[in-house]
């Protein structure tokens, strides 16, 4: 029965038609549409791949429905879309952070990337992981993909810490890696064993919700075991090879690179073998030259300051790349004392310098001049400290030719000595032969104890180039290397085209470059500045007759200095001054240099000369002499003071041979040095 408006009972077969038939129990809709949803619960198989089936079988059904029908996938397969666009995103901003950060913080690019190669590393054993395990990416997935990146990272940024403070220490490159590396092995190890071992039990587990700790843990896992491996072994060998070829301390050869990534990789299995191998000087093998140039110029506390003084150059263009800093007052403007219905004020200004007439840009290509001037000092100082070095080198060998051939010396006459015992015994010689011939080896044994004093004086002038490192040398060490085998052939051509590339030329033409960017910048300081201000004041309400309501207040200025003094004229013209005793300077330093070169190619050729003439039959024609007058003397045919004499010419022949081949090491070192050549001396 149905009720009418005016209250009349009405039957319902009046008004419908009633049949039992099938349909919908439930008619819902959405969007003003109606829709049916079908429900199922997924086991034994991950979402993604049953729903790429699912959607591949459907979609003939899907083409053949009618207009205004549709089949949408909703649930769980629609929040895993929603959540993997938003990591879409996500992903590329931390990675971006992430680089910016390490930028932030190192300060290089090279470094920031070399950080960076982690993450590819952590992303192949995560992906491993979940491989092996039968596991797909999912939100839960990426999410620890996230927290993996940021793990990785951070063993990263431990290592190459490390690798730089090793570097900033004074180590050579290679010494630099072999000692940050194993410094940090242990720390790396620790931090993603720990991060490993506490999110083990969440990769095995197996009850209620594991299903989506389960892969975030596997990926955190897998990831850090190769992320960890790979970081310990692969980036001290990349940061070695970018190193080399970015901040080579001393020139190195291809050959050297090699050697030193070898190196760098022998730490991995025997860390403690290879730092003791490389942090002397070899203890039973003579030092080589190569191997004594490379510990001076890692370890001599000159060249030290030298790179120092890049790196504060270097600094300076940060410095001058700084604005001028805003000002914020902030207080209580006015505040009525005498409660006379006065306003009580509070307010803030805001202040800010601008620069013009580009004076920002001259002080940073005023400072990036200063860095080409300090690199140039730099490698002047290695030029100088290598000529130093092949000085002391020559001097020491030459000082160990002299022992030599003065203790060969007294063997002679211990020899004399014998064979006049000899002869005085058959009454050959009388007892004064004897006698002379012993006060004649004495004398010589004491010129031995003189050279031997030389060699150990010059020895420790050669380790004082070593600096601290000179403690690492083993006592009683020896040389490698032939006074004979320097190289007398020098390419003039070669040697004259090169001087004007010598870095003190350089160094001279970069602080001309430097002084006329000073009075471009001076230039630009004449150039006023002004400052725009922006203030802002709140008054409180002033109760009472002749009251005043709440007000906030705004306002804005620029200041304009009024220069009546003639701004930086002074420092203008003394930087013009300063220019110009800069180009008198270059002008000098390229004439000292042709000097230079002309007066080391004239001692070059007068001692390649003298070597000359004792190498054609000066040396052997002592030696025949002192041979013949042996002979005779022991046969009578002549006497003690003709062999003496003899042994004296002789030997003084070739101490004169030995002097002249150190004069021609330091003399083709005085070429190089002029000429601003490193491989022109090889011993």
């Amino acid at each position: 029965m149905l009720t009418a408006p005016d209250g009349q009972r009405i039957p319902l077969s009046q008004v419908a038609h009633i049949s039992l038939r099938e349909g919908e129990s439930t008619i819902t809709r959405e969007m003003n549409r109606r829709h049916m949803t079908v429900r199922l619960d997924l086991r034994g198989r991950d979402l993604s791949s049953f729903l790429g089936e699912a959607q591949a079988k459907l979609a003939p059904v899907v083409a053949s429905l009618p207009e205004g029908m549709e089949l949408s996938w909703g649930g769980q397969f629609e929040n895993q879309n929603r959540a993997q666009a938003r990591l879409a995103i996500i992903l590329p901003l931390v990675l971006a952070l992430i680089f910016l950060l390490l930028y932030g913080a190192f300060g290089t690019l090279r470094h920031a990337a070399l950080i960076l190669v982690s993450v590819p590393l952590a992303l192949l054993g995560g992906m491993l992981a979940l491989h092996l395990r039968g596991m797909t990416l999912n939100v839960s997935s990426a999410v620890g993909f996230i927290a993996l990146f940021g793990v990785a990272v951070q063993n990263g940024v431990i290592m190459v810490s490390a690798l730089n403070r090793a570097r900033d220490s004074g180590l050579s490159l290679p010494d630099a890696v072999l000692r940050g590396a194993s410094e940090r092995l242990r720390p790396v190890l620790i931090t993603a064993t720990v991060a490993a071992l506490g999110l083990l039990p969440a990769a095995l587990a197996r009850g209620i919700g594991s299903d989506v700790q389960r892969p975030l843990a596997t990926v955190v896992v897998g990831g850090l075991v190769s992320a960890t491996l790979l970081t310990l072994v692969l980036l001290p060998v990349l940061y070695l090879v970018v190193e080399h070829r970015f901040r080579t301390a001393a020139p190195q050869t291809r050959s050297a690179a090699v050697h030193a990534v070898v190196a760098a990789l022998a730490f991995v299995l025997f860390p403690r073998t290879a730092l003791a191998e490389d942090a002397t000087l070899p203890a039973t093998a003579r030092i080589t030259f190569a191997a004594y140039l490379e510990h001076v110029f890692a370890a001599n506390p000159d060249f030290s300051v030298a790179r120092e003084n890049v790196a504060i150059a270097e600094a300076q263009i940060d410095v001058a790349k700084v604005f001028p800093d805003p000002q914020l007052t902030a207080g209580l403007t006015s505040y009525d004392l005498s409660h006379h219905g006065n306003a009580t004020a509070a307010g803030a200004s805001l202040s800010i310098p601008i620069e013009l007439g580009g004076k920002r840009g001259a002080r940073v290509a005023v400072a990036t001049s200063g860095v080409k001037a300090a690199r140039s000092d730099f490698d002047e100082a290695a030029r100088s400290l290598r000529a130093s070095a092949i000085n002391a080198f020559a001097d020491a060998l030459h000082a160990r030719l002299v022992v030599h051939q003065k203790e060969g010396v007294f063997a002679n006459l211990q020899r004399l000595v014998r064979i006049n015992e000899r002869r005085l015994a058959a009454g050959d010689v009388p007892q004064v032969a004897l006698v002379q011939s012993r006060v004649e080896a004495r004398q010589f044994q004491a010129d031995v104890f003189t050279a031997a004093g030389e060699q150990k004086a010059l020895d420790a002038a050669l380790l004082q180039l070593l600096g601290t490192a000179a403690s690492t040398v083993p006592a009683g060490f020896d040389l490698a290397g032939d006074l004979r085998s320097v190289a007398p052939a020098v390419d003039a051509s070669r040697v004259l085209a090169m001087v004007q590339k010598r870095p003190d030329v350089r160094a001279a033409a970069a602080r001309v470059e430097q002084a006329d960017r000073q009075v471009k910048l001076e230039e630009a300081r004449r150039v006023i500045d002004i400052s725009v201000g922006v203030n802002w004041q709140h008054n409180f309400a002033v109760a009472g007759d002749g009251g005043s309501p709440t007000a906030d207040l705004i306002g804005g200025s620029i200041t304009i200095p009024l220069p009546f003094s003639h701004v930086y004229k002074g420092e203008l013209e003394a930087a013009r001054s300063g220019r110009r005793q800069a180009q008198s300077q270059l002008e000098s330093v390229r004439a000292k240099a042709e000097s230079e070169v002309r007066q080391a190619f004239a001692r070059f050729d007068a001692a390649a000369d003298r070597v000359k003439l004792y190498d054609a039959g000066a040396l052997a024609d002592a030696d025949i002499v002192l041979e013949k007058t042996l002979y005779n003397y022991q046969r009578g045919g002549a006497t003690l003071t003709d062999y003496i004499v003899a042994q004296r010419t002789a030997s003084d022949v070739h101490l004169a041979y030995f002097d002249a081949l150190n004069d021609r090491a330091h003399a083709l070192a005085a070429v190089e040095q002029a000429a601003g050549l490193s491989d022109l001396v090889k011993f």
